[in-house]
């Protein structure tokens, strides 16, 4: 019963911090997108790398 209610109350409702935020939530900095652009780099490329943040 308590998922179905979940489910009614965030098929409306933009929920914060839910693992599948929508494209137009998300804010593209510039930091934002460099961090994007070296996890691609050690992604194709195989490498082992730790994303940290200040």
């Amino acid at each position: 019963m308590r998922a179905e209610v979940m489910k009614m109350e965030t098929e409306n409702k933009l929920v914060p911090f839910s693992r599948n935020p929508k494209n137009e939530m998300l804010f593209g900095s510039s930091a934002y997108m460099e961090a994007l652009a070296r996890m691609q780099l050690m992604v194709q490329h195989r490498y082992f790398g730790v994303l940290t943040g200040r």
